[in-house]
């Protein structure tokens, strides 16, 4: 039965082919709010056909821009939890009730985690942030948290870190990151990361500000 505390926040930018399939899989577990990110096929009339929210984008700002809008609608509208997750069919959303469970019990934020990464330089981030912070996958789509978390920092990502800058400065504040493991599947269209020299950058990029925010002190 769908819980109305939750919001599942899915970013989705030119995902038609899959983005129904997503909805149809997640919507038993809460709301869904997809955030499309001023896609140019057909996804906002797909998602039109289902019961999901749909905000749109008029131009295309970017992932973290996109999950930051969908968080600020959750927020507004009174979620109590807050679970994100990506259009283009990879994760399995089975992962859902165990993370939905450990808010329930006062976590404030979860974070799944794949037991296999698409690059090898999210392999590396996933080893240096298990070893530092035992955190083993910080870019995995899929998150959880609980309205208290959002409501402590005020938003959700700044720097365009892929949706990791609200778990680096948990980590900072020493708030528990609980973690639950995920299945994935063959990935459907394009990285948001872009291609391997884009993926390789940004990514690099993000090490160095989670290692900036994690061993900065609270202002």
């Amino acid at each position: 039965m769908r819980d109305n505390s939750v919001a599942i926040v899915i970013p989705a930018f030119n995902e038609s082919k899959t983005i129904t399939d997503v909805i149809c899989k997640v919507q038993i577990y809460g709301n869904v709010i997809i955030v499309d990110d001023g896609s140019t096929d057909s996804t906002i009339d797909t998602v039109k056909t289902t019961s999901a929210t749909i905000i749109s984008h008029k131009k295309n700002l970017g992932y973290e821009a996109a999950l930051s809008t969908g968080f600020e609608y959750a927020f507004n509208n009174g979620y109590s939890y807050i679970v994100t997750t990506d259009a283009d069919g990879e994760l399995d959303s089975l992962a859902i009730p165990e993370v939905l469970k450990i808010l329930r019990k006062n976590a404030m934020i979860v974070v799944c985690s794949r037991s296999i990464k698409n690059r090898i330089i999210e392999t590396i981030f996933g080893v240096l942030s298990n070893m530092v912070w035992s955190v083993s996958d910080p870019l995995c789509g899929m998150k959880g948290y609980s309205y208290n978390l959002f409501e402590k920092y005020g938003f959700f990502d700044r720097r365009k870190m892929i949706g990791t800058e609200l778990l680096a400065c948990a980590i900072r504040d020493g708030i528990p990151i609980n973690e639950v493991p995920i299945k994935v599947s063959k990935r459907e269209g394009e990285s948001r990361y872009g291609g391997a020299l884009s993926s390789l950058v940004k990514i690099t990029r993000i090490i160095f500000l989670f290692f900036l925010i994690t061993y900065k002190k609270k202002d």
